[in-house]
């Protein structure tokens, strides 16, 4: 998902890679919150905190689409 990786990047000021690690280039515990809050908007589903802060844009992608294929299987 590209919106992962452009969330990142806008956030963190910074071009991150797929498999570049979401501390690595800059992020917090502050960006976290931000990223939590905005996948949640835009995609329905919660992530983890801590998922965010040991993610990439490629694992936190994976997660996301298992978070809303969950939510559908409920729906």
């Amino acid at each position: 998902m590209a919106e992962i990786r452009a969330l990142f990047t806008e956030l963190l000021g910074a071009d991150v890679p797929g498999d570049g690690s979401f501390i690595g280039h800059g992020g917090d515990s502050f960006h976290a919150v931000v990223v939590v809050s905005r996948i949640e908007e835009r995609w329905g589903v919660e992530v983890d905190f801590l998922d965010v802060l040991d993610s990439t844009p490629d694992t936190l992608t994976a997660t996301v689409n298992t978070a809303r294929a969950a939510a559908r299987t409920r729906a």
